[in-house]
């Protein structure tokens, strides 16, 4: 019989590698394992709260951020507690948290968390320049990458002026993924900014890659599905709406909204 330790030890690996691959529902099983043999393991907490942070479940994220806070007070621990705040649109616990890490050691995650909020607000112009100073503060990493590309991307999407930022997006994401390997919030970001310039054969093959990585997420069944339409292969577009609709029933009632439009926008285009 394997002692407690070894048990945790080998919980804490599933539930990493899980996460890593993105299986979310094995790793937060694997957690919940780990928690039974220490109800206080920090690391149990931060891969639990990130699976749920993964899985677009704020609220119970941030509990759980807050929980490996209270056990073991660290940047790392401030900074999930601030992504998870800016997501919840928690604006001001997210400024209170930002302004703790604004220390010169941790200038980038400061800029980083700074710019993010600039984004929320709307204010893209200014949040490039914090983008950039984190970048130069520190060691760069994926996640500030695939973030400033994001930020480029909705500019434009949101003023639809110039398209070079789409461009420039598309070179961040493409850093992110050169960085970590394989980083799904920059290629789902990288996916839909080449369906924005008309890229349709490169956004296909983000879109398989990112559901050969996770087919549990009902939003990349619904860009898939939106691909295919383009390049009129409504059949299959059709059987991914479908999927997208059916998942996001069970996590995300807005992609299940959504695909049940474009199931519709299907139909008609058929019919035609």
């Amino acid at each position: 019989m394997h002692s407690p330790e070894t048990n945790l030890r080998y919980y804490l690996y599933l539930a990493a590698d899980a996460l890593k691959e993105g299986i979310y529902n094995k790793a937060i099983a694997a957690c919940e394992l780990a928690l039974e043999v220490d109800s206080n393991c920090v690391a149990a907490i931060m891969i639990l709260g990130n699976c749920h942070y993964q899985k677009k479940n704020y609220e119970e994220a941030s509990k759980l951020f807050e929980r490996a806070f209270d056990l073991y007070p660290s940047t790392t621990n401030m900074v999930n507690l601030s992504l998870t705040a800016i997501q919840s649109s928690d604006g001001d616990f997210a400024n209170v948290l930002k302004d703790t890490v604004f220390k010169p050691e941790n200038t980038s995650t400061a800029n980083e968390l700074t710019a993010i909020l600039l984004c929320k607000q709307g204010n893209y112009t200014e949040a490039e320049k914090y983008f950039e100073l984190a970048v130069q503060a520190g060691v760069p990493r994926p996640r500030i990458y695939a973030n400033y590309g994001t930020a480029l991307l909705e500019k434009y999407l949101s003023s639809k002026e110039d398209i070079n930022d789409v461009h420039r997006a598309i070179d961040k994401f493409n850093e992110a993924i050169d960085v970590a390997v394989f980083n799904k919030y920059a290629m789902y970001n990288r996916c839909r900014a080449y369906y924005t310039i008309g890229e349709y054969l490169k956004a296909l093959k983000d879109a398989k890659e990112l559901l050969r990585y996770d087919n549990e997420d009902s939003g990349y069944y619904y860009i898939l599905a939106r691909i295919l339409i383009k390049l009129k292969k409504y059949n299959d577009a059709m059987k991914y709406a479908t999927w997208a609709h059916w998942y996001g029933n069970l996590t995300n009632k807005y992609v299940a909204s959504e695909a049940t439009k474009l199931c519709r926008e299907i139909n008609l285009l058929t019919r035609k």
